[in-house]
């Protein structure tokens, strides 16, 4: 199979996205290849290619980042207009210090805001460049980043025996895990319980945990819970946006 096979391509991607959702992925790549020193470093050692390009969305969209969401963190031009972007590079950063001092780092990151804000292209962006120091854990190759929106995980509520096993040591173990969308869950009185335990098990293994919400910090705290709220308070960087919808 030839790559033209193997990948889909950016002006294959545009072409069938509504008008609201190209922000300017006409020039994705074009971006992707003047800024290269921004992106990560590709196995083949030399300067980027549409190869690169598609590989890198290819791995994201493996982890569950959605196709569009994946091109969008690889565009630098996107990025500098997201301020949401900013947020995620100071939770990185300060992450990355923190974490060598031990149990009191910053592993959580909350990205509240309304809709069109770029919460899920800021959480994205952590999975396609985080880096967590390995002092955080003694990660394995298996131990990836993963991305789940709410519905996934209310999913994973209904899971019994060794597949409910299977599914909450992944997500334990992952060194980063975005859960997108706290608040949209439909079965709140089942999904409470999944999620004090997704919580506490992320507090204990130190990953880098980002999660994006339409509720505002006191609505969060009342939708879930003293007990869940009390975990995240002593780990989290929560980022408020206010700002207008980007989709206009």
């Amino acid at each position: 199979m030839s790559d033209a096979d193997d990948h889909r391509t950016l002006t294959d991607t545009i072409a069938g996205m509504p008008a609201d959702l190209r922000l300017g992925l006409d020039d994705a790549w074009r971006s992707f290849e003047s800024h290269a020193v921004d992106k990560p470093t590709f196995a083949t050692g030399s300067g980027p290619t549409s190869k690169d390009f598609a590989n890198e969305v290819a791995r994201l969209e493996e982890i569950g980042v959605a196709y569009q969401d994946a091109v969008l963190v690889l565009s630098p031009k996107f990025l500098k207009v997201t301020p949401a972007i900013g947020f995620v590079q100071e939770f990185m950063a300060e992450c990355s210090q923190m974490t060598e001092h031990g149990a009191n780092a910053k592993t959580f990151c909350v990205l509240a805001g309304p809709l069109g804000t770029g919460k899920t292209v800021a959480a994205s962006y952590v999975l396609a460049h985080g880096r967590p120091p390995r002092t955080v854990g003694s990660w394995r190759s298996h131990e990836q980043p993963l991305f789940r929106h709410v519905g996934n995980l209310t999913s994973s509520c209904t899971l019994l025996g060794d597949a409910d096993a299977r599914e909450r040591e992944v997500l334990r173990r992952a060194k980063i895990l975005v859960v997108d969308d706290l608040g949209a869950e439909e079965d709140r009185r089942g999904f409470h319980p999944y999620l004090d335990w997704l919580i506490n098990a992320r507090y204990g293994a130190s990953g880098w945990t980002v999660l994006t919400t339409n509720l505002p910090m006191e609505s969060f705290r009342h939708r879930y819970g003293e007990r869940i709220y009390d975990r995240l308070k002593h780990r989290v960087l929560w980022f408020d946006l206010d700002h207008d919808s980007l989709r206009g």
